[in-house]
């Protein structure tokens, strides 16, 4: 499983608030912590992708919003490149989460036709995995394969 890629991406807000629900908190009590902050600040989105042996380079949206279009233009021109590079493209197993732009027709095709056909794990799709395994560890192969 060396060349399984886990990836995610996270918006990063100038004032400091971070998305809640994308965030876990391990506590012996319930936080119930209030947190005010001001709507609509500048922000920024990062994508990271990683390998049980590498780190890849974190891709910066200059988008407000990741649409299909633009998670299709990181794929290809940021992804794809830096897994040619490590000659790894034809073997890696990319995994992603259900988020709607992952999920668009255009980005389903591109990974089925033209970069990981029948190796990429995500929401919707008949392959189980655990979206949100708080130690990484990747699924077993018996479960995607099958």
């Amino acid at each position: 499983m060396d060349y399984m890629f886990f990836s995610d991406k996270a918006t990063l807000h100038t004032c400091g608030h971070k998305n809640s629900h994308n965030c876990l908190i391990w506590a012996e009590e319930q936080p119930n912590v209030l947190e005010e902050w001001q709507q609509n600040t500048p922000r920024v989105t990062v994508w990271l992708g990683m390998m049980r042996t590498k780190v890849n380079e974190p891709a910066v949206f200059a988008e407000d919003t990741v649409t299909g279009n633009t998670y299709l233009d990181m794929l290809k021109q940021f992804l794809e490149p830096q897994l040619v590079d490590d000659g790894i493209m034809g073997t890696v197993v990319f995994q992603q989460n259900g988020a709607p732009p992952h999920f668009s027709l255009i980005d389903r095709d591109y990974l089925n036709l033209d970069a990981f056909s029948g190796r990429w794990i995500s929401h919707g799709l008949q392959r189980f995995y655990a979206p949100c395994s708080p130690d990484l560890n990747p699924p077993s192969p018996l479960i995607f394969c099958a």
